[in-house]
């Protein structure tokens, strides 16, 4: 019974030590990402969602959301208005918005065996020149 004993306390403190070893070596945008799915939840406004990355982006002085998404988040899907292999679904999200350029990013954070939340942020590139910055908390669970 003590040897079985002693490699579950191992075991536990093992995997503690190392989700803190993980967790200093997390991005500054990972820790964000946590710490807003945890106080706004998959629940919230998108608009708060939105109105916290965008404040993040400029205290950080992100000039180029698109590269610093890319680089921090990931999974990357870039829908062109004009491509002919757009599925109709794509195409009327794309027209929807009047965007020549739509480029999601999204990351899954809190994994479960069963259950996560994925962070999805979009970049719309507009017809008229502008660019929006949209985004969201999933709850993905069965």
């Amino acid at each position: 019974m003590r040897p079985a004993f002693y490699l579950l306390s191992g075991s536990a403190i093992a995997l503690m030590v190392l989700s803190s070893l993980l967790f200093l070596f997390t991005s500054d945008f990972d820790k964000f990402a946590r710490a807003t799915i945890r106080e706004l939840g998959h629940n919230s406004d998108p608009q708060q969602v939105t109105d916290a990355v965008l404040r993040y982006l400029e205290q950080k002085r992100i000039d180029d959301p698109i590269a610093f998404f890319g680089e921090n988040m990931d999974e990357t899907i870039v829908l062109k208005a004009d491509d002919p292999k757009l599925a109709d679904e794509q195409r009327r999200l794309v027209a929807r918005a009047d965007a020549k350029l739509l480029t999601s990013f999204s990351s899954k954070y809190f994994r479960r065996p069963l259950a996560n939340y994925e962070l999805q942020v979009r970049v719309w590139d507009l017809y008229s020149g502008d660019r929006e910055i949209t985004t969201q908390i999933y709850l993905n669970a069965p």
